[in-house]
Order: structure tokens, then sequence, then C-alpha cells
């Protein structure tokens, strides 16, 4: 028999592909009896769910290759699992709380039993048991919690978060790895990090409010794991630097000092804290009250807060829909491997299906693309800020469309990865007549969807020579970046996105007009890794490499694009090879500001002239996209 009840371990409201746990890793342990016989399986008498209100429970006999519903069970009618067999729960849609249990007997090994394999289904009576059956009389429940998700909306940024129960306690570090076990519709968890006081606001009004672990530490391992490099040489120089370790934020030191901290980006300490105690309190958690604490890691705590958010974004790239069904976008967790971030480093990202093809320009001239500069991003081309414009700087006539009558037509390719291995063949790079693409629409309508993980920002019209039309994406990749080269400024996107000025540093250089009541928009300062030294000194440089980036300037204001220069004719000279190969952007005779498209996504910031990055435009709906804006 069962000596008491067991709980799958709780998922998020909406999970339909959770892997479940097998019967011996649920019930083993509570497994008790007399003659010393072994766990062989369960027998499931009752399903007090209710499919379609609830959702439903669900078997596998081979391993979650294929799932089955546990379906109509009564005491004299049990369903037989082995111990092998696992369990899951798929819950309706936006189903959260507690679903009806299962009631299962133990099944003993003390003879033979035949039990279900796949959809061939095997029962057992259990209103005939007697003393000395193989299964037993009484039956123990098996539960499982499903979570709210909590969405928070900064910008084009979705945040979704999830308060985890753990009623037996758990520390810091475990819940962490805990944490990045968890998915939520293709995006990775981690602990929460809360970067500003409208974020922090919202999680403490929706969420659940009990002690929980959050991805705040100022322990040196942490920290130097964060950052990818030995900041501190030991925890007498870490203590009291506290750096988000989790997430697209991780490596972001925001609060420097114990007892009187200073805040460097955001901080909401309890009143004296962080205070070190007893030289062990390493770890951030967020009290009911919504500030925080230090804590050791051994001090467990009964929840911890995991997020999931679409802002480890990727230089926006144009996908085209080539098989007519809409984007087809693969998770990171797909593993395809290609420098997204075009920092010499292959990342970990999310990809474009094999249906589908990534709009590309081949500027080396190697018959391959190398990396996010050869496609159409905010890498490609020099003070542009998103694919589209990329692209747009092509339009030499101005007629609002990629077609014919523009020379860089005939070198666009459009890499189709048939093994979505991010590795161009020559066999998947194509032509636009080879897919039928006549011409390409450079009006684009914003959107904001999430698919496995990435961000679909915007989509456009794709013109057919046989008169038909199709649509392209403009289109974020969750990514996970590679080690950066040294000397790159890290700290936000991507866990380790570097910094460009045409990309996240001069939206975080202004102060945009106030959003309407309800939004936010937050700039996040960026620091460079943190030295090895704790001193004053040392923390007044932090807070000078911030205050440049975060305090008023004059004349942020939006104002409206000017053409600063008459559009010259198609040129396929000089100008157009310095735009191919991206050194001359402005080559062509009008400004990166040109008002040739006044939609709304073409509107922009223009930095001020004492900023540092003078004359560069900024397009507020793709910076939000594309800078870290909050935890």
């Amino acid at each position: 028999s069962f000596t008491g009840n067991a709980s799958l371990a709780s998922i998020a409201e909406n999970t339909t592909n959770s892997s479940g746990d097998t019967v011996t890793n649920l019930l083993g342990a509570r497994f008790s009896d007399v003659d010393g016989n072994a766990l062989a399986g369960i027998a499931i008498s009752a399903d007090t769910s209710v499919s379609g209100t609830d959702g439903n429970w669900e078997y596998s006999t081979n391993s979650g290759a294929n799932w089955f519903d546990v379906g109509s069970v009564s005491t004299n009618s049990a369903l037989l699992l082995d111990a092998g067999s696992k369990l899951r729960f798929v819950p309706a849609t936006n189903f959260s709380g507690t679903p009806g249990a299962l009631t299962v007997h133990a099944v003993d090994n003390s003879s033979s039993t035949t039990f279900t394999s796949g959809s061939s289904r095997a029962t057992f009576n259990t209103t005939t048991d007697g003393a000395t059956s193989l299964v037993s009389a009484s039956g123990a429940s098996l539960t499982i919690s499903i979570n709210q998700i909590f969405n928070f909306t900064d910008g084009l940024i979705q945040h979704y978060y999830e308060y985890v129960s753990a009623p037996s306690g758990i520390s810091w570090t475990d819940a962490k790895t805990a944490a990045a076990l968890r998915s939520y519709n293709g995006m990775p968890g981690y602990l929460v990090t809360i970067t500003s006081q409208a974020e922090s606001d919202y999680i403490h009004t929706s969420l659940p409010n009990s002690d929980a672990w959050i991805g705040a530490s100022d322990h040196y391992t942490e920290i130097n794991a964060a950052t990818s490099a030995t900041t501190y040489a030991n925890q007498s120089t870490a203590d009291g630097n506290w750096y988000w370790v989790t997430g697209p934020e991780r490596g972001t030191k925001f609060s420097s000092g114990n007892v009187s901290p200073t805040t460097i980006t955001y901080a909401n300490w309890t009143g004296g804290e962080p205070n070190g105690t007893n030289g062990g309190e390493d770890y951030g958690q967020i009290y009911t009250s919504g500030t925080w604490n230090d804590i050791s890691n051994t001090n467990s705590r009964n929840a911890y807060l995991v997020e999931y958010s679409s802002n480890c974004l990727s230089g926006d790239p144009i996908v085209l829909d080539l098989d007519h069904n809409g984007a087809d976008l693969l998770p990171q967790q797909a593993g395809t491997q290609f420098d997204i971030n075009a920092d010499g480093t292959p990342d970990t990202t999310g990809w474009v299906g094999p249906g589908d093809g990534l709009l590309a320009l081949d500027r080396n001239g190697n018959q391959l693309i190398d990396d996010a500069g050869e496609l159409f991003s905010e890498y490609s081309t020099p003070g542009v800020t998103n694919g589209l414009d990329a692209l747009r700087e092509f339009d030499l006539n101005h007629d609002a469309r990629i077609d014919g009558a523009d020379a860089v037509t005939a070198d666009l390719r459009i890499w189709q990865d048939l093994n979505s291995d991010g590795v161009s063949g020559t066999d998947e790079l194509l032509t636009l007549p080879q897919t039928g693409i006549s011409s390409i629409d450079l009006n684009m309508d914003a959107m904001l969807d999430t698919q496995n993980g990435n961000t679909l920002l915007g989509a456009g019209t794709l013109d057919y020579a046989d008169g038909s039309q199709g649509r392209w994406y403009d289109v974020g990749f969750g990514f996970e970046a590679g080690v950066a080269k040294s000397g790159e400024v890290r700290g936000g996107g991507g866990d380790a996105m570097t910094q460009t000025a045409a990309a996240l540093s001069p939206t975080s250089a202004l102060t945009p007009p106030p959003l309407p009541e309800g939004e936010r928009s937050e700039g996040l300062g960026l620091l460079a890794p943190a030295t090895t030294t704790a001193t004053e000194a040392q923390n007044a440089a932090d807070l000078a490499q911030v205050e440049p980036l975060t305090k008023p300037q004059a004349n942020n204001g939006l104002t409206e694009p000017t053409l600063t220069q008459a559009p010259p004719a198609i040129d396929t000279g000089a100008a157009y090879q310095n735009m191919v190969l991206g050194t001359d952007p402005a080559a062509s005779g009008y400004s990166l500001t040109d008002s040739t498209y006044p939609s709304s996504v073409d509107m922009g910031f223009h930095l001020p002239t004492d900023s540092g990055l003078d004359g560069l435009p900024i397009n507020p709906l793709d910076h939000l996209a594309s800078s870290v804006m909050a935890g």
C-alpha cells in the first residue's frame, strides 16, 4: 500500500506538453509491503477532474512518446499502469488552481500482472480485493497544482510571471535550477528580475503575497558566472555588490553597499537591507510587502518567482512566409547555432522553420550567410534600428517597395534553412525569382505576438509574379548569446548581447515622453563588468557610467522625420556598392531619417546633440523590442 498521498510538480496554466513523471518517481518512496514485495505499478480507480473545465489526466507507456487520456475509470475497472509508465495533467485553457485528483492503488510484484500498453487498456476490479491480493485495498491521492500566469506588457516586451509554491522549502540555488527547467509558450524560465517600480508594483499586486526567491545575488561565484568573467576574486570583494544573475539582465549590477546601499539601476530593499549579516546573506528574496531582503542560501523559502519574457530578442530580421501558412518559428531550445547578434560568436537562437526563409544579402561574396550582418537587421547597416529600415536603404527610387527597379534585387537571397542548422548551404540560398516573388512591400503593420519564445513585431506584403500575395514578418528571435569577445560591453539583452551605438545604447540615453497611464517604458543603464575591487571609488565610477544614460536630457521630444536632401536617381555605382558593403549607408544621398515612409513605425526620437550619439535616428517601436526594458 501507499503510506501517503503524492503530487506531480506544479505546471503553468496553458501548458499542454509537460513531460510528466513516472509512477516510480511519484509513488515509489511511499510504497510499503509487509511481505517485502516491490512496487510493480498502480491501479487508477477514480479521476475526479472535470474534462473541459479542469483538463485531463494522461498516461504514457513509452516514455512520453505517446499520450492517452486516463479516461473512464472506477473501482471495478481500475486502469493498470506499470511502474515505468508516466502520468501528467493537461489543463483546460486558462485553468489554474487544483484540478480533481486521481485515486491510485499500489500493485506489487508478487505475481505476474498484465499492464496497459499504449491504447490497449488493462483493468482490475478493486472491489474484489482481498487481504492477500497484489493490489492494495485502499488508495492514495495523486494531485497537481496549475499555477496562474500573470502577464505584464512593457512596450513590445511581454513578461509572464509564475508563483511556484515549495511547501517543503527550497534553497535559492535549487530554486534557480528549478526555474531554469520551466518553460512557458517556448520561453525558458528564470528567477524573476525586477527592474522598475512599475514592474515591482505589478508583481506585488498581482502575484500571491509570500516570501519568495528572486534572481539577485552578491555571491562572487554567481556574479562571475553571470558576467562570464572573474569580476570578483573572492566573496570579501563581492560582498554588497548586488547583481541580477538570471534572465536577460544577467550580469547587470543594480545596487552597491550594505545597510545604506547606493541604487545603480532600480532596487527596492527593505530599510537597513541588505545587511550582509554573518557574512553569508548573499541571495535575494522578496517579502510579502514587495520589498527585498538578503538571506542565506540555506535559509529555505516556501516559494520562488519565475519569469518568462520575450525580451531576449535579436535584431529583428525579416522572415518570408514561403509556404503561405503564416510564420513558422522554432524555439531556442531546438538548438540552432547562428551568430544572431553579429559579435563573432555563435548563439543558440530561435529560428525560422524549414518552410519559410530569411531575407539576406551576401555582403562579403563568400556564398554564405555568416551572421546577422548579412541578414536585414539592426546589425546589417550602420544607423538603422530594425530589419525593415535596413531593407529600405536600398529603395533608391523611393516607391516603398523592393522590386526589379532596385539594383539590390538581383543580389538578394532568401535563405531557406531546410535542416534548421544555422549553416547556409548553397542549395538553400534562393533568388527572388526562384521563389516566384516579384516585389517586397516596405510598409509594415505593427503587431505583437509570440511564438515559441520568439516575437513577431510586424508584417508586410509580398507580391508574386503570378499575381498572388504573401506575407513577410519582422521577427525578434529569442536567443542565448554565446561568450562575447573581450572588450565588449555586456549586461542586458539576450543574456550577453553586445551593446552597439545603433542598438541598445541610444534608447538608454533618452528620457522619452511619458506614456499613457497604465503603460511604461524603461531604459536600462548599461554597465561594463565591475572590476575586482569594491572601493568607494569603484562605486562612484559605476554610478558615473549610469548617470549620463538615465538623467533627463533636453530636447528629447518626438520630432517629425525630415528629408535632409533630395533623393538621387537610381545609381548602381559606388554609392550602391557602399550600401551593399555596409560602409556608407548615407552615400545614397538621403538621410537615415527619411520621411518617405510616414507610417506609425517610422517616427523617431532624435538624439540630443550632447548625447555622444549625434545624428542616429531611433525608432521607438523597434527599440522597445531590441532593447532590454525590464526584468
